[in-house]
């Protein structure tokens, strides 16, 4: 499992940032295919935002914004952790 926990683990970086990535979500509808309906957000301060809030406050952003400030100012996210919740069914 570690190989396959590795590949996942590699997708997922390059994907976090995920609402910063323009190619990935630049509209109502890309926010809606990357974000479960039960989603939510841990924000750096600790408090819980819900979908509709994140939602929200991305589409704004893209209306407000040509470039996002992290690719302007080289955000970066470290000590990324990925932890199996549960077996995947075998059919």
């Amino acid at each position: 499992m570690p190989g396959e926990m590795d590949a996942i683990m590699e997708e997922l970086v390059a994907r976090e940032p995920l609402f910063h990535h323009r190619q990935l979500v630049h509209s109502a509808d890309t926010f809606d295919l990357e974000a479960a309906d039960d989603f939510r957000e841990v924000g750096a301060s600790g408090r819980v935002y819900d979908r509709d809030t994140v939602k929200e406050n991305i589409l704004r952003r893209l209306a407000d914004t040509a470039v996002d400030e992290m690719v302007v100012e080289h955000w970066r996210t470290e000590d990324h952790q990925l932890r199996e919740l549960g077996q995947t069914p075998t059919c």
